[in-house]
C-alpha cells in the first residue's frame, strides 16, 4: 500500500470520528454540557493539521513541532508564579528547547538516546527533588524535558516509515483521550487521582485503554509488519503512557494553581494540554521500537 492510499484510508476511518462523535455530542448539549461539540470541532482542525505536516515529511512536520515548542514555552513561563522577569524565562526556555529540536533535526542519523534519555530523565528528577523540598521549580527543567520529548517526535517522523509511525502513534494517543474522556462522563466509577486529576476515573481509564488497543488494530494496516501481538501491546503501551503524561502534567498545572495551561487552542485549552500525553507516548513507542520490535 503505497503512501498516498495509506493517507486515504485513514483519511476515511478519521471522518468516523464526526459521523459519531456529533450526535453524541448533541446529546451531551441536551443535557447541558455543550463541551463536547465544541471539542469535536477543534479535533477536525488538529487531526488534519498534524498528519498533513507529517505526510509532507520532515520540513512541514518539524516547522509544526517548532510552532508547537515556541507556544508549550510561552505556557509554561506565563503560569510560573515565581517567575520573576518573564521576558528572560520565555528566552531561556525557547533557547533550550529550540536548541534541542535544531541539534536532532541536523544529527539525525547519528542520534543518541541515551543523552535524551538523560536529558529527559535528570531534569524530571530535579524537578521532583524541588517539589519535595517545597522550593520553586526552574524553568529550564520543564524546558529541558520539553525539548527532549519533542525530539522524539521529530525522530520517528525522520525514519523511513516516520509517516506510518507518527499517523499510527498520534491516531491511537488521541482515540485513548477521546474515549477516556467520554467513558469517563458516561460511565460513574470511582476517581484514583482526585486531588490530582479530578476529572479522571477508571471507567475512563479503562474505556480509552480497550479504544486504543481497537484503534491500532484498526489501523494495523499502517504497521502491517507488526504482528498482531505487537499492536496490541504498542496500542496499551500509549494508553498508558498517554495517561502518566497527562497526570504529570495535571501535576504541574495543580502546583501553579491553574485549569489549563492556556486557551489558544478554545474549550481544549493550551497547546501543552494536548502535547502532554502525546509526549510520553512518544518515547514509549520509541522506547518499544528499539528493544522490542527492531
Amino acid at each position: 500500500m503505497t503512501k498516498a492510499q495509506i493517507a486515504m484510508k485513514v483519511f476515511g476511518l478519521w471522518m468516523l470520528l464526526p459521523v459519531i462523535g456529533l450526535p453524541l455530542s448533541l446529546w451531551f448539549w441536551h443535557k447541558g454540557s455543550r463541551i463536547f461539540l465544541k471539542s469535536l470541532g477543534v479535533w477536525m482542525v488538529l487531526i488534519p493539521v498534524v498528519l498533513g505536516a507529517s505526510y509532507f515529511g520532515l520540513i512541514t512536520f518539524s516547522a509544526l513541532v517548532v510552532l508547537a515548542c515556541i507556544q508549550a514555552c510561552k505556557e509554561l513561563v506565563q503560569i510560573n508564579p515565581e517567575s520573576g522577569n518573564r521576558g528572560l524565562d520565555l528566552v531561556i526556555a525557547l533557547s533550550i528547547s529550540l536548541s534541542l529540536l535544531a541539534m536532532v533535526y541536523h544529527f539525525k542519523p547519528h542520534f543518541s538516546m541515551p543523552y535524551a534519555f538523560a536529558g529527559l530523565l535528570v531534569p524530571l528528577v530535579i524537578f521532583f527533588i524541588h517539589r519535595f523540598q517545597n522550593r520553586p521549580v526552574p524553568i529550564w527543567t520543564l524546558a529541558l524535558s520539553l525539548g527532549c520529548s519533542l525530539t522524539i517526535w521529530l525522530v520517528l517522523q525522520s525514519d523511513d516509515n516516520g509517516f506510518n509511525y507518527v499517523l499510527w502513534v498520534f491516531s491511537v494517543v488521541i482515540i485513548n483521550d477521546i474515549l477516556s474522556f467520554v467513558c469517563g462522563k458516561i460511565f460513574k466509577s470511582p476517581k484514583p487521582f482526585p486531588n490530582l486529576s479530578p476529572n479522571k476515573s477508571i471507567a475512563g481509564y479503562i474505556g480509552g485503554a480497550l479504544s486504543a488497543m481497537c484503534a491500532g488494530m484498526l489501523l494495523r494496516f499502517v504497521l502491517p509488519w507488526f504482528t498482531p501481538a505487537q499492536i496490541l501491546t504498542a496500542a496499551l503501551l500509549m494508553a498508558l503512557a498517554g495517561s502518566a503524561g497527562d497526570l504529570f502534567a495535571s501535576h504541574v498545572k495543580r502546583i501553579n494553581g491553574v485549569k489549563d495551561f492556556g486557551t489558544v487552542l478554545y474549550t481544549m485549552g493550551g497547546a501543552l494540554d494536548r502535547l502532554d500525553s502525546l509526549l510520553a507516548a512518544g518515547w514509549a513507542f520509541f522506547l518499544y521500537l528499539r528493544f522490542v520490535v527492531r
